[in-house]
C-alpha cells in the first residue's frame, strides 16, 4: 500500500485505535480479534498476526482492509497487554487443575451439560 493511502487507512481507522469503541479483544495464539462499535453496526474483526496476516471484519466497507481491521492492528501494536490470552489461561487453568489434584464440578452445568474436568 502506497504511503498516503496508508495514512489515510490510519486516519479512518484512529477513532477505534484502542478505544472504548473495541472491546472483547481476544488473542488465541497467532490469531486476534475484537468486537468494534462501528459507523452501521457492530462487527466482528479478526486478523493473523504473522509477517503475511489475513483477516476477516464483517463490515460493510468495499475497502480492504477496512478501517477495523486497521484499528485492530494498530491496538495489537500499541497495547498488546489489553487483549486476553486465551491460551495463557488455558495453561493457568492446567496448572491449577494439575496442582490441585482433584475434580472440579460446575454448580449448574448449562442445559443438560455435566461439566467434569479431572487430573
Amino acid at each position: 500500500m502506497p504511503k498516503r493511502a496508508r495514512k489515510l487507512a490510519i486516519d479512518r481507522a484512529r477513532p477505534y485505535i484502542d478505544s472504548p469503541l473495541m472491546t472483547q479483544r481476544v488473542r488465541l495464539g497467532p490469531q486476534i480479534s475484537a468486537r468494534i462499535d462501528g459507523s452501521y453496526g457492530v462487527y466482528r474483526t479478526q486478523k493473523h498476526t504473522g509477517p503475511r496476516g489475513s483477516g476477516t471484519c464483517n463490515c460493510p466497507s468495499e475497502r480492504w482492509p477496512c478501517k477495523h481491521l486497521q484499528a485492530l492492528e494498530a491496538t495489537w501494536r500499541a497495547n498488546p497487554t489489553s487483549f486476553f490470552d486465551v491460551q495463557r489461561f488455558l495453561d493457568s487453568l492446567a496448572w491449577i487443575i494439575h496442582e490441585k489434584g482433584e475434580v472440579v464440578e460446575t454448580q449448574t452445568p448449562p442445559r443438560g451439560y455435566s461439566v467434569v474436568l479431572s487430573h
